[in-house]
């Protein structure tokens, strides 16, 4: 067996299956943007909290808090307009808050201006948002162009090396490899009488078959290539 630049040997090559593909996908995606989504998201809780704690001050906040489970409703969200562009943010957990606002009615909870730092870090983290969704979705179609364009995990290896560790762990046991065939060639002959092999007595199980069955008493004519 050949062996990597690192000196590992090289998995298999087998058939790479859309199934494969997505996986690869998925775990390249993973590795280049997880981490700036979890800025991201970290972000906009903490802008979240800042608003609720504005909204609610200290004094109601306590006043909040001594009510009885169940009398205010909790969400993790709020409705907010930012210097007029109303949207929703999230908290870093769930927190009591007003009736309606929780952001499903059409009442804000608040309203700040456009100078407001509250809006000022909304519009960066939208720009943010804007920016990772448009970089994502390039990298996500680039990417699959690649896949899609290699039949074998060994040629995918070949033509893009940086992929080798994205892909060996789906061929690097037999439990995990893929065949090349996913209908044994003996049930294809015995279904279409190839190769010398009985026609199965328990009838037709092609569709193709049930067509030459069918012809036999005038039902219909076997189906041209087209057709099929």
């Amino acid at each position: 067996m050949t062996k990597n630049k690192d000196g590992r040997e090289k998995a298999p090559s087998v058939r790479l299956t859309n199934e494969m593909r997505w996986a690869v996908l998925k775990a390249l995606l993973a590795k280049a943007f997880d981490e700036e989504y979890r800025v991201y998201n970290q972000a906009c809780e903490a802008l979240g909290d800042l608003v609720y704690d504005d909204v609610y001050d200290r004094p109601a906040r306590r006043m909040m808090a001594r009510l009885p489970d169940g009398f205010l409703p909790e969400a993790s969200q709020m409705k907010v307009s930012f210097g007029g562009e109303v949207d929703l943010v999230h908290f870093s957990k769930p927190r009591r808050i007003a009736n309606k606002h929780d952001g499903y009615e059409w009442n804000k909870a608040s309203v700040y201006g456009c100078d407001h730092a509250f809006s000022v870090e909304h519009g960066r983290l939208v720009r943010l948002k804007r920016d990772l969704e448009e970089r994502y979705a390039k990298a996500k179609k680039d990417a699959m162009a690649v896949l899609e364009s290699c039949r074998t995990t060994g040629q995918l290896v070949e033509v893009w090396p940086e992929v080798a560790p994205f892909v060996e762990p789906l061929v690097d046991s037999p439990e995990k490899r893929v065949t090349s065939l996913t209908v044994p060639i003996a049930v294809v002959n015995d279904e279409l009488g190839l190769g010398g092999v009985p026609r199965s007595k328990s009838g037709p199980k092609s569709r193709l078959a049930k067509y030459r069955l069918n012809s036999l008493y005038g039902k219909c004519s076997v189906p041209t290539h087209e057709a099929v």
